[in-house]
């Protein structure tokens, strides 16, 4: 179990490395068996390399099909990334009920970006009612998470 587990940490090691020295084609050689076994962390940066075409080609449809997988997993910086792809109508419909869903997860998750949109949100009632109090309790939790 060990090896194995310490193999993919490998592996996305590996792809990380060729994706920060721009070898896109070795980080998707690296990531895709991860992702298509189910590890979000691999999931979310290949759908890096699909939405802005590097390394494979530029496939809106493919980045939020993987960071939903990983979404779904609960890791939070999907969340967080899907969520944002709604509020802007980035390769999807624009959706603010869904941006709402998506941010709050990640934002119930600790994740202190999701934490300060989702009480900017709440502040304008954008995706979800608005509410000043619950805007400050989120605000309030990402000034306190980021330190």
């Amino acid at each position: 179990m060990f090896f194995q587990f310490s193999q993919a940490f490998s592996d996305f090691d590996a792809g990380l490395l060729a994706y920060e020295n721009g070898d896109y084609k070795t980080a998707v050689k690296e990531w895709l068996p991860a992702a298509e076994k189910g590890d979000p962390y691999a999931q979310h940066m290949l759908g890096f390399l699909y939405a802005n075409g590097r390394g494979v080609p530029l496939q809106p449809e493919q980045t939020v099909k993987l960071w939903l997988r990983a979404a779904n997993q609960g890791f939070a910086p999907a969340q967080y990334t899907l969520g944002s792809l709604f509020r802007e109508g980035l390769g999807v419909k624009r959706d603010l009920e869904k941006a709402a869903h998506w941010i709050g997860r990640a934002a119930d998750a600790g994740y202190p970006d999701a934490q300060y949109d989702y009480g900017v949100m709440h502040a304008t009632g954008e995706g979800v009612k608005a509410d000043l109090s619950t805007a400050y309790m989120w605000l309030d939790l990402a000034a306190d998470t980021k330190g």
